[in-house]
């Protein structure tokens, strides 16, 4: 239970979260279709069930919103705690999915199996952890901190996006790692030869290393 609202909750809050929404969100109309998205995309995963599990997605999209209103209260009163807001709004997130999940959980209301292999949804999160979330927690981490940095490039941002995405499927399909990873100097562009460019090879082939475990792991125990 928990990894399907978990892959709803990055979905909506990261690829389905465009820019001028981000940047807009103090606004109540744009803040509230934000949470509508939120509430949609859980309602779309567990269509099946939408009798009787709309009232714990629901009571799930009103947390998000009131984490999302003392967030942007901090983002305007207090912006140089951007990356603090950001960190401890995502971890507020994580703790009230598992609380939700657990009170589905023990209501036991669902009566047969979910409508997706979890293999799947956990596969699916781990792409967007290593695509659209990483992408954006980059951003908010290091932009605004040094005059130049990975972020400062659009392309070379969203070329490493989908770089990421093809080591991840590779290793996911590979049966062995070392090939994979003996195979990285393929994916060297667009990374420049410079001390910025390595560095960014380096994140990224440890964050997809990172991620690829932890998903290979609970795909294993589920």
């Amino acid at each position: 239970m928990i990894w399907f609202l978990l892959f709803a909750h990055f979905l909506a809050d990261y690829p389905l979260q465009p820019s001028w929404m981000v940047l807009n969100k103090t606004r109540p109309w744009v803040l509230l279709l934000h949470i509508l998205i939120h509430w949609g995309v859980m309602l779309g995963l567990f269509w099946a069930y939408r009798s009787i599990i709309w009232p714990y997605i629901t009571t799930l999209a009103v947390i998000h919103l009131c984490i999302d209103i003392t967030k942007n209260w901090f983002n305007v009163h207090h912006p140089e705690w951007t990356v603090r807001a950001y960190l401890v709004d995502q971890l507020c997130h994580i703790i009230s999915i598992y609380l939700v999940a657990d009170w589905i959980i023990r209501n036991n209301i669902l009566r047969a199996d979910l409508p997706f292999d979890k293999s799947v949804v956990v596969f699916g999160l781990g792409l967007l952890w290593v695509t659209y979330v990483w992408l954006i927690t980059e951003r908010i981490i290091v932009r605004g901190r040094l005059d130049e940095w990975l972020s400062a490039d659009p392309q070379l941002e969203w070329s490493r996006l989908f770089i990421r995405a093809g080591f991840y499927a590779v290793l996911l399909l590979a049966a062995n790692l070392v090939a994979p990873l003996s195979a990285s100097i393929l994916f060297q562009y667009p990374y420049p030869d410079t001390g910025r460019g390595k560095l960014a090879l380096v994140i990224d082939i440890t964050l997809v290393l990172v991620v690829t475990g932890l998903v290979t792991i609970v795909n294993h125990r589920i």
